[in-house]
């Protein structure tokens, strides 16, 4: 599939973005977004490469067993620099619904999004699972 069909796939669903994955070596290399804009995609930034991935079974918690049902995603705001820019982008990209300064006081069904500040940036999901917040997915 080329980004020409991508493109009026996305105009046929009524999507206002779509991200691209492309596989380097067998497994995820880049993150590509993409605003469908008549009958083609426009790259939005920012590409992000990725060094590694772990994988589902890799984590103490698997979010698909528990049913979480995500109905709100939140970004994290402590972010300054490079990292501000990407959690920014990805907040737009995901719909967050605001920025929180920490995860006290998390609510069941939220997700949190974490860009870290450290290069590499580590992009991370968080949710609350047992009554704490635990990273449930890259």
């Amino acid at each position: 599939m080329g980004l020409e069909d991508l493109a009026e796939m996305a105009s046929k669903f009524g999507v206002k973005y779509v991200m691209l994955v492309a596989r380097w070596r067998g497994g995820p290399g880049k993150l590509e977004f993409y605003r469908p804009n008549r009958g083609n995609l426009k790259l939005l930034p920012p590409i992000i490469y990725i060094k590694g991935v772990r994988l589902q079974r890799e984590y103490e918690v698997a979010w698909r067993k528990l049913r979480i049902r995500a109905k709100k995603l939140f970004t994290f705001k402590g972010c300054g620099g490079d990292a501000a820019k990407i959690a920014e982008a990805l907040s737009k990209f995901f719909n967050s619904r605001g920025w929180v300064e920490s995860i006290k006081g998390a609510e069941r069904d939220t997700i949190y999004l974490k860009v870290g500040e450290a290069e590499p940036h580590h992009i991370a999901f968080h949710s609350v699972v047992g009554g704490k917040a635990v990273e449930i997915g890259p």
